[in-house]
């Protein structure tokens, strides 16, 4: 049983720790919100997390499927979409294969 305190103890203490570090390093972070409802419940869930729990500065960049995966191959912006639909997968896929995303 002491063992497997010192595990837990060690376990949260090394989360604690590690989420303290990504808190330090998170910057600014740009995320596309998409315009139906499971989109914007999606992005504004991301932008609490990485506020709260990261300490991000969280942009949110109104867009859609295709300006979003657009914008990604060209400019790399948003850093984070949330929601991509499958029939965009191909699209992403080439733009993960050509290591633009």
């Amino acid at each position: 049983m002491k063992k497997m305190m010192v595990a837990f103890a060690g376990a949260v203490l090394g989360t604690a720790l590690s989420a303290n570090v990504a808190k330090a390093d998170c910057g600014e972070v740009s995320i596309g919100a998409m315009g139906w409802a499971s989109g914007e419940s999606i992005t504004a869930l991301a932008a609490f997390v990485l506020e709260q729990g990261y300490g991000c500065s969280v942009k949110v960049v109104p867009t859609d499927t295709v300006p979003a995966v657009t914008s990604l191959a060209e400019n790399g912006q948003p850093d984070i979409v949330p929601e991509v639909w499958k029939n965009s997968a191909p699209a992403y896929a080439g733009l993960e294969d050509s290591g633009k995303v």
